[in-house]
């Protein structure tokens, strides 16, 4: 049987990221850098893609709670297996993204990205060093 899944991840300035659950399997995540801004992670959690899917996709008339090892409601299975996975916890916005739009082309330009809170009552807070 095998696992399969990510880590989502938040640097101390909200950056949201993902990383690979194998390639940091058994990580305190201490060492790990945001690839926006390079701050420090400050917080952490493991999403389990494991076999969530495999209830997403049944009619909702045919769909009983008993079928989801985790029994979500169909809603429930529609948001949150679909793409995110067993575990996931959806930041709270902090800061949405700042952007432009070219006045000759019309493409929008993100100026700086969306920051999220770190969460205190879910996930992982990353220890930090003292100095």
């Amino acid at each position: 049987m095998s696992f399969e899944g990510y880590y989502q991840l938040l640097c101390e300035n909200g950056h949201h990221f993902a990383a690979d659950c194998y390639s940091h399997y058994g990580s305190d995540f201490s060492d790990t850098i945001c690839p926006d801004c390079g701050a420090p992670v400050a917080w952490w959690n493991l999403v389990n893609q494991t076999n969530c899917c495999s209830c997403y996709g049944v009619e909702e008339d045919k769909y009983d709670p008993s079928m989801c090892e985790m029994e979500l409601s169909f809603d429930e299975i529609q948001k949150t297996c679909q793409f995110n996975g067993a575990g996931y916890i959806e930041p709270e916005i902090d800061r949405s993204a700042i952007t432009s739009i070219c006045n000759e082309c019309g493409n929008v330009k993100t100026i700086a990205q969306t920051r999220y809170k770190i969460p205190e009552h879910t996930g992982h807070i990353v220890a930090k060093e003292k100095s």
